[in-house]
Protein backbone atom coordinates (compact mmCIF):
# COMPACT_ATOMS: atom_id res chain seq x y z
CA UNK A 1 0.00 0.00 0.00
CA UNK A 2 2.74 1.98 0.84
CA UNK A 3 4.73 1.43 -1.86
CA UNK A 4 1.71 1.87 -4.58
CA UNK A 5 1.14 5.43 -2.84
CA UNK A 6 4.36 6.20 -3.27
CA UNK A 7 4.09 5.55 -6.93
CA UNK A 8 0.90 7.19 -7.19
CA UNK A 9 2.37 10.29 -5.66
CA UNK A 10 5.58 10.77 -7.62
CA UNK A 11 3.75 9.88 -10.78
CA UNK A 12 1.47 13.13 -9.85
CA UNK A 13 4.47 14.69 -8.82
CA UNK A 14 5.56 14.67 -12.58
CA UNK A 15 1.87 15.19 -14.24
CA UNK A 16 2.29 18.92 -11.91
CA UNK A 17 6.01 19.41 -12.69
CA UNK A 18 7.22 18.98 -9.33
CA UNK A 19 11.14 19.90 -8.60
CA UNK A 20 13.31 16.79 -8.89
CA UNK A 21 14.83 17.23 -5.95
CA UNK A 22 11.90 16.14 -3.54
CA UNK A 23 13.24 13.85 -0.93
CA UNK A 24 11.77 10.16 -0.19
CA UNK A 25 11.47 11.35 3.53
CA UNK A 26 8.57 14.04 2.22
CA UNK A 27 7.03 11.48 -0.09
CA UNK A 28 6.63 8.93 2.67
CA UNK A 29 5.47 11.58 5.22
CA UNK A 30 3.06 12.56 2.86
CA UNK A 31 1.93 8.93 2.41
CA UNK A 32 1.17 8.42 5.88
CA UNK A 33 -0.87 11.20 6.32
CA UNK A 34 -2.71 10.17 3.18
CA UNK A 35 -3.39 6.59 5.07
CA UNK A 36 -4.74 8.44 8.18
CA UNK A 37 -7.06 10.16 6.36
CA UNK A 38 -11.11 8.12 6.16
CA UNK A 39 -12.35 7.91 2.71
CA UNK A 40 -14.92 10.53 3.07
CA UNK A 41 -11.88 12.97 3.57
CA UNK A 42 -9.76 11.55 0.76
CA UNK A 43 -12.89 12.00 -1.52
CA UNK A 44 -13.50 15.55 -0.99
CA UNK A 45 -10.00 16.35 -1.28
CA UNK A 46 -8.82 18.26 -4.80
CA UNK A 47 -7.07 15.35 -6.76
CA UNK A 48 -3.31 17.08 -7.06
CA UNK A 49 -1.08 17.12 -4.37
CA UNK A 50 -0.50 20.42 -2.32
CA UNK A 51 -3.90 22.27 -3.81
CA UNK A 52 -5.65 24.27 -1.14
CA UNK A 53 -8.72 22.97 0.50
CA UNK A 54 -10.85 25.62 -0.91
CA UNK A 55 -13.02 25.72 -3.86
CA UNK A 56 -10.89 26.79 -7.12
CA UNK A 57 -12.04 29.15 -9.36
CA UNK A 58 -12.85 28.18 -12.72
CA UNK A 59 -11.17 29.40 -15.90
CA UNK A 60 -13.82 31.83 -16.42
CA UNK A 61 -13.55 33.08 -12.80
CA UNK A 62 -10.03 33.80 -13.81
CA UNK A 63 -10.53 35.19 -17.11
CA UNK A 64 -13.19 37.86 -15.32
CA UNK A 65 -10.79 38.96 -12.31
CA UNK A 66 -7.66 39.34 -14.98
CA UNK A 67 -9.55 40.73 -17.90
CA UNK A 68 -8.34 44.53 -17.15
CA UNK A 69 -4.63 43.70 -16.58
CA UNK A 70 -4.67 41.69 -19.82
CA UNK A 71 -5.79 44.11 -21.24
CA UNK A 72 -3.40 46.85 -20.49
CA UNK A 73 -0.42 44.94 -20.73
CA UNK A 74 -1.64 43.41 -24.04
CA UNK A 75 -2.30 46.84 -25.26
CA UNK A 76 0.87 48.24 -24.43
CA UNK A 77 2.84 45.10 -25.97
CA UNK A 78 1.35 45.54 -29.10
CA UNK A 79 2.01 49.47 -29.17
CA UNK A 80 6.13 48.53 -28.16
CA UNK A 81 6.08 46.03 -30.92
CA UNK A 82 4.22 48.26 -33.20
CA UNK A 83 6.85 50.84 -32.61
CA UNK A 84 9.67 48.60 -33.07
CA UNK A 85 9.94 47.54 -36.33
CA UNK A 86 10.91 43.80 -36.48
CA UNK A 87 14.28 43.03 -38.12
CA UNK A 88 13.36 40.23 -40.42
CA UNK A 89 10.76 42.74 -42.41
CA UNK A 90 12.99 45.55 -42.70
CA UNK A 91 14.25 45.98 -46.08
CA UNK A 92 18.02 45.49 -47.50
CA UNK A 93 18.55 49.08 -46.98
CA UNK A 94 17.32 49.24 -43.77
CA UNK A 95 19.45 46.25 -42.37
CA UNK A 96 22.49 47.74 -44.27
CA UNK A 97 21.89 50.73 -42.26
CA UNK A 98 21.56 49.21 -38.85
CA UNK A 99 24.68 47.25 -39.34
CA UNK A 100 26.20 50.35 -40.00
CA UNK A 101 25.35 52.23 -36.58
CA UNK A 102 26.30 48.89 -35.01
CA UNK A 103 22.47 47.70 -34.35
CA UNK A 104 22.30 44.66 -35.89
CA UNK A 105 23.48 42.50 -33.15
CA UNK A 106 21.00 43.97 -30.75
CA UNK A 107 18.66 43.61 -32.84
CA UNK A 108 19.29 40.12 -33.78
CA UNK A 109 19.22 39.25 -29.72
CA UNK A 110 16.37 40.95 -29.33
CA UNK A 111 14.02 38.65 -31.97
CA UNK A 112 13.64 35.73 -29.47
CA UNK A 113 12.25 38.11 -27.33
CA UNK A 114 9.53 39.96 -29.15
CA UNK A 115 8.80 35.82 -30.62
CA UNK A 116 7.93 35.02 -27.00
CA UNK A 117 5.78 38.61 -26.32
CA UNK A 118 4.11 37.37 -30.08
CA UNK A 119 3.19 33.89 -28.71
CA UNK A 120 2.31 35.26 -24.67
CA UNK A 121 0.02 37.18 -26.70
CA UNK A 122 -1.36 34.51 -29.35
CA UNK A 123 -2.03 32.42 -25.46
CA UNK A 124 -4.13 35.00 -23.76
CA UNK A 125 -6.82 34.38 -26.79
CA UNK A 126 -7.39 30.73 -25.66
CA UNK A 127 -5.31 30.20 -22.13
CA UNK A 128 -7.59 28.66 -19.46
CA UNK A 129 -5.10 29.59 -17.08
CA UNK A 130 -4.73 33.05 -17.61
CA UNK A 131 -2.85 34.18 -14.21
CA UNK A 132 0.27 32.24 -15.44
CA UNK A 133 0.39 33.96 -18.70
CA UNK A 134 -0.47 37.00 -17.29
CA UNK A 135 2.82 36.32 -14.84
CA UNK A 136 4.76 35.24 -18.06
CA UNK A 137 4.11 38.18 -20.04
CA UNK A 138 4.98 40.45 -17.21
CA UNK A 139 8.37 38.60 -17.40
CA UNK A 140 8.90 38.92 -21.13
CA UNK A 141 7.81 42.73 -20.77
CA UNK A 142 10.64 43.19 -18.27
CA UNK A 143 13.38 41.03 -20.16
CA UNK A 144 12.35 43.36 -23.31
CA UNK A 145 12.33 46.82 -21.97
CA UNK A 146 15.90 47.40 -21.58
CA UNK A 147 16.87 46.42 -24.65
CA UNK A 148 13.61 48.15 -26.36
CA UNK A 149 14.43 51.35 -24.76
CA UNK A 150 18.35 51.23 -25.88
CA UNK A 151 17.06 50.65 -29.22
CA UNK A 152 14.06 53.34 -29.23
CA UNK A 153 17.29 55.84 -28.46
CA UNK A 154 18.62 54.71 -31.23
CA UNK A 155 16.18 54.81 -33.27
CA UNK A 156 15.20 58.68 -32.79
CA UNK A 157 19.68 59.36 -33.10
CA UNK A 158 18.17 58.70 -37.08
CA UNK A 159 19.46 61.93 -38.81
CA UNK A 160 20.90 63.82 -36.19
CA UNK A 161 24.09 64.22 -38.05
CA UNK A 162 23.15 65.97 -40.92
CA UNK A 163 20.70 68.23 -38.60
CA UNK A 164 23.99 69.01 -36.76
CA UNK A 165 25.54 69.48 -40.15
CA UNK A 166 22.82 71.42 -42.10
CA UNK A 167 21.24 73.42 -39.35
CA UNK A 168 23.74 74.14 -36.90
CA UNK A 169 26.77 74.10 -38.94
CA UNK A 170 28.41 71.77 -36.82
CA UNK A 171 31.26 70.49 -38.67
CA UNK A 172 31.15 66.65 -38.55
CA UNK A 173 35.36 66.53 -37.98
CA UNK A 174 34.40 67.67 -34.36
CA UNK A 175 31.39 64.73 -33.47
CA UNK A 176 33.94 63.73 -30.74
CA UNK A 177 33.38 66.98 -29.32
CA UNK A 178 29.85 66.94 -29.69
CA UNK A 179 29.58 63.30 -28.09
CA UNK A 180 31.69 65.02 -24.99
CA UNK A 181 29.33 67.92 -24.70
CA UNK A 182 26.25 65.52 -24.85
CA UNK A 183 27.81 63.33 -21.73
CA UNK A 184 28.04 66.42 -19.99
CA UNK A 185 25.08 67.09 -17.31
CA UNK A 186 26.22 70.06 -15.80
CA UNK A 187 27.96 73.42 -17.27
CA UNK A 188 30.88 75.34 -15.40
CA UNK A 189 31.01 78.71 -15.83
CA UNK A 190 33.34 78.79 -18.47
CA UNK A 191 30.85 76.53 -20.21
CA UNK A 192 27.93 78.53 -19.79
CA UNK A 193 30.16 81.87 -21.24
CA UNK A 194 30.77 79.63 -24.13
CA UNK A 195 27.34 78.74 -24.82
CA UNK A 196 26.73 82.23 -24.54
CA UNK A 197 29.56 83.17 -27.01
CA UNK A 198 28.09 80.39 -29.60
CA UNK A 199 24.53 81.53 -29.07
CA UNK A 200 25.84 84.75 -30.36
CA UNK A 201 27.49 83.56 -33.34
CA UNK A 202 24.51 81.45 -34.44
CA UNK A 203 22.12 84.47 -34.16
CA UNK A 204 24.28 86.84 -36.10
CA UNK A 205 24.52 83.84 -39.25
CA UNK A 206 20.95 83.76 -39.04
CA UNK A 207 20.27 87.43 -39.29
CA UNK A 208 23.04 87.30 -42.31
CA UNK A 209 21.32 84.41 -44.36
CA UNK A 210 17.48 84.98 -42.92
CA UNK A 211 16.47 88.66 -40.91
CA UNK A 212 18.40 90.58 -43.58
CA UNK A 213 17.22 88.73 -46.61
CA UNK A 214 13.85 88.78 -46.04
CA UNK A 215 13.69 92.41 -44.62
CA UNK A 216 14.71 92.93 -48.35
CA UNK A 217 12.00 90.95 -50.04
CA UNK A 218 9.61 92.56 -48.55
CA UNK A 219 10.54 96.04 -49.56
CA UNK A 220 11.85 94.57 -53.34
CA UNK A 221 11.99 91.47 -54.82
CA UNK A 222 15.09 92.44 -56.63
CA UNK A 223 17.60 95.18 -55.03
CA UNK A 224 18.99 95.59 -51.56
CA UNK A 225 17.50 98.43 -50.44
CA UNK A 226 18.39 98.23 -47.02
CA UNK A 227 22.25 99.05 -45.61
CA UNK A 228 23.79 96.01 -43.99
CA UNK A 229 26.65 97.76 -41.79
CA UNK A 230 23.38 99.81 -40.52
CA UNK A 231 21.26 97.10 -40.04
CA UNK A 232 23.41 95.08 -38.22
CA UNK A 233 24.51 98.14 -35.73
CA UNK A 234 20.65 98.65 -34.99
CA UNK A 235 20.08 95.42 -34.55
CA UNK A 236 23.11 95.05 -31.88
CA UNK A 237 22.17 98.01 -30.31
CA UNK A 238 18.49 97.35 -29.80
CA UNK A 239 19.81 94.40 -27.76
CA UNK A 240 21.48 96.23 -25.12
CA UNK A 241 19.47 99.83 -25.83
CA UNK A 242 22.29 101.95 -25.55
CA UNK A 243 21.27 104.14 -27.55
CA UNK A 244 19.07 106.63 -25.97
CA UNK A 245 17.79 108.63 -29.61
CA UNK A 246 15.29 105.69 -30.18
CA UNK A 247 12.89 103.53 -27.97
CA UNK A 248 12.05 100.26 -29.43
CA UNK A 249 8.39 101.22 -29.75
CA UNK A 250 9.40 104.23 -31.60
CA UNK A 251 11.47 102.37 -34.09
CA UNK A 252 9.15 99.55 -34.62
CA UNK A 253 6.30 102.39 -34.90
CA UNK A 254 8.49 103.47 -38.33
CA UNK A 255 9.18 100.32 -39.79
CA UNK A 256 5.57 99.56 -39.12
CA UNK A 257 4.57 102.87 -41.15
CA UNK A 258 7.45 102.94 -43.51
CA UNK A 259 7.03 99.40 -44.54
CA UNK A 260 3.43 99.90 -45.36
CA UNK A 261 4.81 102.32 -48.05
CA UNK A 262 6.83 99.65 -49.14
CA UNK A 263 4.39 97.05 -49.51
CA UNK A 264 2.09 99.41 -51.53
CA UNK A 265 4.47 100.65 -53.96
CA UNK A 266 6.03 96.69 -54.61
CA UNK A 267 2.48 95.63 -55.14
CA UNK A 268 1.51 98.76 -57.24
CA UNK A 269 4.56 97.73 -59.29
CA UNK A 270 3.59 94.12 -59.83
CA UNK A 271 -0.21 94.10 -60.39
CA UNK A 272 -0.77 97.55 -61.21
CA UNK A 273 -1.81 97.10 -64.28
CA UNK A 274 -4.79 94.85 -62.64
CA UNK A 275 -5.73 97.52 -60.74
CA UNK A 276 -6.54 100.46 -63.88
CA UNK A 277 -8.33 97.13 -65.93
CA UNK A 278 -10.89 96.98 -62.94
CA UNK A 279 -10.88 100.66 -63.12
CA UNK A 280 -11.59 101.12 -66.82
CA UNK A 281 -14.08 98.29 -66.59
CA UNK A 282 -16.56 99.57 -64.08
CA UNK A 283 -16.05 103.51 -66.15
CA UNK A 284 -17.38 101.61 -69.13
CA UNK A 285 -19.68 99.08 -67.56
CA UNK A 286 -21.14 102.91 -65.20
CA UNK A 287 -22.52 103.47 -68.98
CA UNK A 288 -24.88 100.75 -68.77
CA UNK A 289 -28.82 102.06 -68.18
CA UNK A 290 -29.22 98.61 -66.69
CA UNK A 291 -26.58 98.94 -64.18
CA UNK A 292 -26.47 101.20 -60.95
CA UNK A 293 -23.90 103.00 -58.90
CA UNK A 294 -24.20 103.65 -55.28
CA UNK A 295 -22.16 106.47 -53.43
CA UNK A 296 -19.30 103.48 -52.66
CA UNK A 297 -18.68 102.50 -56.52
CA UNK A 298 -20.28 99.69 -56.18
CA UNK A 299 -22.20 98.83 -59.11
CA UNK A 300 -25.38 95.94 -59.60
CA UNK A 301 -27.98 94.92 -61.91
CA UNK A 302 -31.19 93.41 -61.40
CA UNK A 303 -31.76 89.92 -63.02
CA UNK A 304 -34.49 89.39 -60.71
CA UNK A 305 -36.09 91.79 -57.82
CA UNK A 306 -37.28 89.95 -55.18
CA UNK A 307 -40.50 90.93 -52.88
CA UNK A 308 -39.09 89.75 -49.29
CA UNK A 309 -37.06 91.75 -46.58
CA UNK A 310 -33.98 93.05 -46.58
CA UNK A 311 -31.70 91.72 -44.57
CA UNK A 312 -29.41 94.21 -42.16
CA UNK A 313 -26.03 93.67 -41.65
CA UNK A 314 -26.09 91.56 -38.38
CA UNK A 315 -28.58 88.84 -39.80
CA UNK A 316 -27.19 85.73 -41.30
CA UNK A 317 -28.39 84.55 -45.17
CA UNK A 318 -28.72 81.68 -47.31
CA UNK A 319 -27.59 82.42 -50.96
CA UNK A 320 -26.52 80.82 -53.74
CA UNK A 321 -23.53 82.57 -55.88
CA UNK A 322 -21.09 82.29 -58.77
CA UNK A 323 -17.60 84.81 -58.31
CA UNK A 324 -15.79 85.79 -61.67
CA UNK A 325 -12.77 87.61 -62.51
CA UNK A 326 -13.30 90.57 -64.91
CA UNK A 327 -12.04 88.72 -68.11
CA UNK A 328 -14.56 85.70 -66.82
CA UNK A 329 -12.37 83.33 -64.71
CA UNK A 330 -14.50 81.40 -62.33
CA UNK A 331 -12.76 81.46 -59.38
CA UNK A 332 -15.87 80.15 -57.01
CA UNK A 333 -19.22 78.75 -57.33
CA UNK A 334 -22.22 77.61 -55.22
CA UNK A 335 -23.88 76.01 -58.53
CA UNK A 336 -21.05 74.01 -59.13
CA UNK A 337 -20.97 72.92 -55.26
CA UNK A 338 -24.66 72.05 -55.68
CA UNK A 339 -25.47 73.57 -51.99
CA UNK A 340 -26.26 77.39 -51.10
CA UNK A 341 -24.15 79.13 -48.83
CA UNK A 342 -24.86 80.80 -45.39
CA UNK A 343 -23.18 83.15 -43.28
CA UNK A 344 -23.53 86.27 -41.28
CA UNK A 345 -23.96 89.47 -43.97
CA UNK A 346 -21.31 91.48 -41.83
CA UNK A 347 -18.49 88.56 -41.99
CA UNK A 348 -17.73 88.84 -45.59
CA UNK A 349 -15.71 91.62 -47.80
CA UNK A 350 -17.38 95.17 -47.64
CA UNK A 351 -18.69 94.71 -50.78
CA UNK A 352 -20.94 91.67 -50.29
CA UNK A 353 -22.57 93.12 -46.54
CA UNK A 354 -23.53 96.46 -48.90
CA UNK A 355 -25.18 94.81 -51.88
CA UNK A 356 -26.92 92.27 -49.52
CA UNK A 357 -28.52 94.93 -47.26
CA UNK A 358 -30.13 96.41 -50.18
CA UNK A 359 -31.52 93.08 -52.10
CA UNK A 360 -34.81 92.03 -51.00
CA UNK A 361 -35.24 88.38 -50.44
CA UNK A 362 -35.76 86.14 -53.40
CA UNK A 363 -33.58 88.69 -55.38
CA UNK A 364 -31.33 87.68 -58.24
CA UNK A 365 -28.40 90.30 -59.16
CA UNK A 366 -25.09 90.53 -60.85
CA UNK A 367 -23.07 92.62 -58.85
CA UNK A 368 -19.75 94.22 -59.44
CA UNK A 369 -17.11 95.20 -57.18
CA UNK A 370 -14.57 97.37 -57.23
CA UNK A 371 -10.88 96.19 -55.58
CA UNK A 372 -11.30 99.01 -52.72
CA UNK A 373 -14.60 96.97 -51.62
CA UNK A 374 -13.01 93.36 -52.33
CA UNK A 375 -9.49 92.27 -51.04
CA UNK A 376 -7.61 95.00 -51.90
CA UNK A 377 -3.81 94.52 -52.68
CA UNK A 378 -4.26 90.79 -51.13
CA UNK A 379 -3.93 87.56 -53.25
CA UNK A 380 -6.86 85.55 -52.42
CA UNK A 381 -6.11 81.75 -53.86
CA UNK A 382 -7.60 82.45 -57.65
CA UNK A 383 -8.42 86.10 -57.24
CA UNK A 384 -4.80 88.66 -57.92
CA UNK A 385 -4.53 91.60 -55.61
CA UNK A 386 -6.20 94.73 -57.12
CA UNK A 387 -8.64 92.31 -58.92
CA UNK A 388 -12.64 94.16 -59.69
CA UNK A 389 -14.98 91.00 -58.80
CA UNK A 390 -18.13 90.31 -60.91
CA UNK A 391 -20.74 88.27 -58.86
CA UNK A 392 -24.50 86.55 -59.79
CA UNK A 393 -25.67 86.81 -56.51
CA UNK A 394 -29.55 85.29 -55.56
CA UNK A 395 -30.86 85.82 -52.41
CA UNK A 396 -32.52 82.58 -50.99
CA UNK A 397 -33.75 83.32 -46.94
CA UNK A 398 -32.91 85.57 -44.11
CA UNK A 399 -31.97 82.57 -42.01
CA UNK A 400 -33.20 83.00 -38.09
Amino acid sequence: MKKNKEEELKQQGNNTQQPETATSDNTDKMAEKEQQQNPEEKADQPQEAGQPEEKEKTAEEKLQDAEEEIANLKDQLLRKIAEFDNYRKRTIKEKTELILNGGEKTVIAILPVLDDMERALANMEKAEDVAAVVEGVKLIHKKFIDTFSYLYGMANSNGLMGYLAQRMGVDTAYVTDFLKGFQQKELTEADKREKARLAGVEIREQVETQVWANANRQIDDSVEVLNHEQFLKGFQNGIFTTDTRYSMDSAQAVVQKQMAYYHKVKMEKKYGANRLAGEEFLRLNAKKDSVKTTPSGLQYKVITMGTGEKPQSTDRVKVDYEGRLIDGTVFDSSYKRGKAATFPVNQVIPGWTEVLCLMPVGSKWEVYIPQELGYKDHEQQKIPPFSCLVFTVELHEIVK
